[in-house]
């Protein structure tokens, strides 16, 4: 997972460098396999959505962790 969650997080820096919203992004992302899952086999499926909700899992801490430093 860290790979992906390090992939991520630096997106959002360069998104946040060209002016977007950081608590927007966490409290409004959605994390998804990156090209679907038609060409991958049943343990493949498996193995990418458990990927990707342990990255938004951490998405929805970061966004938990957001809204209470805001106080909201």
């Amino acid at each position: 997972v860290e790979p992906h969650w390090r992939a991520l997080v630096g997106v959002w820096c360069e998104l946040t460098r060209r002016g977007c919203d950081p608590v927007l992004l966490r409290t409004q992302g959605v994390v998804t396999p990156a090209c679907g899952l038609a060409g991958h086999g049943p343990s493949q499926a498996e193995r990418a959505l458990g990927l990707a909700r342990q990255v938004a899992d951490r998405v929805h801490d970061q966004a938990v962790a957001a809204r209470l430093t805001l106080g909201a």
